[in-house]
């Protein structure tokens, strides 16, 4: 299933808004913007490099509104 096309364009135009504004990018001066649109369910594994690259990333996405569930290996 897609997502309808002007929510798709919406959430380009909030990412191109974040980047030109300035994102934090300290050492590369690569701003850039994201956007996250997401239906369903998925599964993430060795996630030991986003949570290296991202402080506090489950407490983030569960503000989104996401279900996020770690489980131990």
């Amino acid at each position: 299933m897609s997502a309808p096309t002007e929510r798709v364009e919406e959430l380009l135009a909030a990412a191109r808004d974040a980047m030109e504004r300035g994102s934090y990018a300290p050492y590369s001066n690569f701003n850039v913007g994201a956007a996250v649109l997401a239906e369903g369910e998925t599964t993430i594994e060795r996630i030991y490099h986003l949570d290296r690259g991202y402080e506090n990333l489950t407490e983030k996405l569960v503000k989104l509104g996401a279900s996020v569930e770690r489980i131990k290996e």
